[in-house]
């Protein structure tokens, strides 16, 4: 078996369009921002349906068998608990029918394009009718940037807007839903905000 053509190994992460700055590089704050996102990641592995648990017993539950240092697990979970008050943040944690399937942390590897393609979903929601016939998706994407303004907004959507349509391409062939059935959504935690990239 030969191959005419070399793969592209590629990943939605590095499709982010993003600016770090030198200072952050040698300071470390780029790894420890990078650490802080995986433990409140961890944290939203915890929910399916948010109707279904008690978040401040959540994350209680995970700061007693959380695997990271206790400053960073206190922090996560300062970052959590407002946001999940939020309603639309609620919403979107919210499997909309009992038929609907939600994935989280779910892997995947998948050729398109002649590109190799291989990361994980933080969330997808599989909208089904009474049917169970696949209507439509939604793709949440968690992030913890700092955002103190809508300019801070519009540069999250900028950064993050090709790593979501990346996303959006492997979730349609997966699935078989055209991409226009795929809503792609942003959880910017620390404002406790859903934005909707377009």
């Amino acid at each position: 078996l030969t191959f005419s053509k070399r793969l592209i190994a590629t990943s939605p992460s590095g499709a982010e369009k993003r600016t770090v700055e030198l200072a952050s590089i040698f300071t470390g704050s780029t790894d420890s921002a990078m650490d802080l996102g995986t433990a409140v990641h961890a944290i939203f592995e915890e929910i399916v349906d948010i109707n279904d648990v008690d978040c401040k017993a959540v994350a209680e539950h995970w700061l007693d068998e959380a695997d990271f240092p206790q400053d960073m697990k206190d922090t996560a979970v300062k970052m959590f608990l407002p946001c999940v008050e939020n309603a639309d943040v609620r919403t979107a944690l919210t499997r909309p029918t009992s038929q609907s399937e939600v994935w989280i942390e779910k892997g995947f590897e998948v050729v398109i394009d002649n590109e190799w393609i291989t990361g994980f979903f933080d969330r997808v929601t599989l909208v089904r009718d009474a049917d169970g016939q696949l209507n439509g998706a939604v793709i949440l994407d968690y992030k913890t940037d700092r955002i103190n303004s809508s300019a801070d907004v519009d540069a999250a959507i900028e950064t993050y807007s090709p790593q979501l349509e990346l996303y959006q391409k492997v979730l349609s062939r997966l699935t078989g839903l055209e991409p226009s059935r795929i809503r792609k959504q942003l959880l910017l935690v620390r404002p406790g905000q859903i934005v909707e990239v377009i």
